[in-house]
């Protein structure tokens, strides 16, 4: 029997494209918390984020996220080729990944994003983002044991415990030296834009 997709709401869409805007704004930086994190606790992939180095994998990730979430803009699901696009971000160890595994991963980027977000992380956010990760499960296995859907792996940080960790860990922006004012002044815009839109969500979020 063919696997449901979880069906995504104007609302998941709109999460989805601020969480990504936020995360070009902040591209360096989250790129780098990513990478470092998947090295120190997903030991599978570490040959593979050596092998790459940190600039294309900031690269690439940022490619992925935006062609998913345009595809699911325009017809609700992913159309490309995801395996390849991962394969290009991890060339070695995509084809020996269990589910679980990439469910594990998935749990990485999301503690990395909710730090990114700041008090603008809710449930709706965390579950807009949830259903990209069972698309791209549903995309690579198809249909999966019950065992190992999204619902049975629960996360090992519930959102209010992922949201206390965030806040006692405020997130870090390293974009390198910016000696020159135009640096600054780019740093700066990143900032307020960043700020904007995170007040602007969650004002959405208590109407």
């Amino acid at each position: 029997m063919e696997q449901i997709t979880p069906k995504f709401s104007d609302t998941d869409i709109h999460i989805l494209e601020r969480g990504l805007g936020w995360i070009k704004d902040a591209e360096d930086a989250f790129a780098d918390k990513l990478f470092h994190r998947l090295l120190r606790d997903h030991p599978e992939v570490t040959t593979s984020l050596h092998s790459m180095g940190l600039q294309p994998f900031s690269r690439r990730i940022v490619q992925i996220l935006d062609t998913i979430i345009r595809e699911i803009r325009s017809c609700g699901k992913i159309h490309s080729p995801i395996r390849e696009q991962l394969t290009d971000l991890l060339p070695t160890p995509v084809s020996h990944l269990e589910p679980r595994q990439l469910l594990r991963m998935a749990e990485t980027y999301l503690d990395i994003f909710s730090e990114l977000a700041e008090d603008a992380w809710s449930p709706a956010m965390e579950s807009a983002w949830r259903k990209i990760v069972h698309e791209v499960s549903v995309s690579l296995w198809g249909q999966q044991p019950e065992s190992l859907s999204l619902a049975k792996i629960s996360s090992p940080f519930p959102f209010i415990t992922r949201r206390n960790n965030r806040m006692n860990q405020p997130f870090k922006f390293f974009f390198g030296d910016l000696h020159d004012f135009g640096g600054r002044h780019r740093l700066h815009r990143a900032l307020e834009s960043l700020s904007a839109g995170r007040s602007q969500a969650i004002k959405e979020a208590k109407a």
